[in-house]
């Protein structure tokens, strides 16, 4: 990285991960990544998805490779107090991975779909309600980005690429890493207030159609044609 004339960090938190490494820093630039908000989207709910869960259950989904540097012991101790204190607001995982089995083991009534795709996860997304998302090891996260095209306020680790998605109380809440008791709060507190989540969810979906691809790799070809004009 440090010989190129030009490295192209995912997130501000990279950038400066790089700068610690050596990089320059006129050598780096900020290309952020998107969203299709067409493939993404409220639209996509499906009240009827999961057919074994009561209408007014709540449903807080993950969805990740299932692998020990997404922090699966904050997922199962989550799930423990969800299951404790609120047995209404249900956890959905989506994904595979080594850890699947420990998950479902830890986890008995949370709802696992396995890998999903297409169609498939755009359903699951929109059919849940919040995103959560305890990993701190993302370069950017596109998962994050991907639930809030799909209007879900995002509850994450303050670590690692969601730091520069998400706006601390307007589209989701950053907390302590591996603090399950601070992901429980703000996750009931989403959920019990109707305004609140509201105004998250709308904040949610203007941020995401605000990052598509079209402006994005504009800002791409205008780089590389600066760095061509430059040679």
């Amino acid at each position: 990285y440090r010989a190129v004339d030009r490295v192209l960090a995912p997130t501000p938190t990279m950038r400066d991960y790089l700068l610690g490494k050596g990089v320059k820093e006129e050598a780096i630039n900020i290309w952020g990544r998107g969203v299709s908000t067409d493939r993404f989207g409220p639209h996509h709910r499906d009240e009827n998805l999961w057919p074994s869960l009561s209408p007014t259950t709540k449903k807080v989904i993950f969805v990740s490779r299932l692998v020990k540097e997404k922090e699966p012991k904050t997922l199962i101790r989550l799930y423990q107090l969800l299951a404790k204190r609120r047995p209404d607001i249900k956890m959905i995982v989506t994904g595979d991975g080594p850890t699947k089995r420990i998950l479902e083991e830890s986890m008995p009534d949370a709802i696992f779909t396995g890998k999903l795709t297409g169609e498939d996860l755009a359903r699951a997304y929109a059919s849940s309600d919040v995103f959560v998302f305890p990993s701190v090891t993302e370069t950017f996260g596109n998962v994050v980005l991907e639930a809030l095209a799909s209007g879900l306020p995002v509850v994450a680790a303050n670590g690692g690429g969601p730091v520069d998605i998400i706006k601390q109380g307007v589209t989701g809440v950053l907390v302590e890493h591996q603090n399950e008791e601070a992901f429980y709060e703000e996750i009931v507190k989403l959920l019990d207030n109707e305004e609140y989540y509201a105004t998250s969810r709308q904040n949610a979906l203007l941020y995401a159609k605000s990052q598509n691809w079209e402006t994005l790799c504009k800002e791409l070809f205008d780089l590389y044609q600066r760095l061509v004009n430059k040679a």
